[in-house]
């Protein structure tokens, strides 16, 4: 499946990712994935049997702010969680990296 308004390929995993997200309030097409990482360990989720992976990385949202996270699986729960989840000061180099400008543009946000 393709998100229509950004053309990025639907998996398992995103689609995992973006309910996670939108649980902690953040809302569709509001904000925008960058630094994103597979953890290789990987999980099946119960209901569809597709296999996800663990994933970090930082989400910026509409307003500028930017978060860290770590998508797992919490075996007690038997469900994927969000493990990690703060808010974090850009860091200076981010001022150049292409994958954060890129989430800036997506978002409306100055990259100056």
């Amino acid at each position: 499946m393709v998100a229509a308004e950004t053309g990025i390929v639907q998996t398992a995993g995103r689609r995992v990712l973006d309910e996670l997200l939108q649980e902690r309030g953040l809302q569709p097409g509001a904000y925008a994935l960058f630094f994103v990482v597979g953890e290789g360990t990987f999980f099946e989720l119960p209901q569809t049997k597709e296999i996800v992976e663990t994933m970090s990385g930082s989400v910026l949202d509409a307003s500028g702010h930017v978060f860290s996270f770590w998508m797992e699986w919490d075996a007690q729960r038997r469900q994927p969680i969000l493990s990690e989840w703060a808010q974090v000061e850009p860091e200076p180099f981010w001022a150049t990296a292409p994958e954060y400008q890129r989430a800036r543009r997506r978002l409306g946000l100055s990259t100056a």
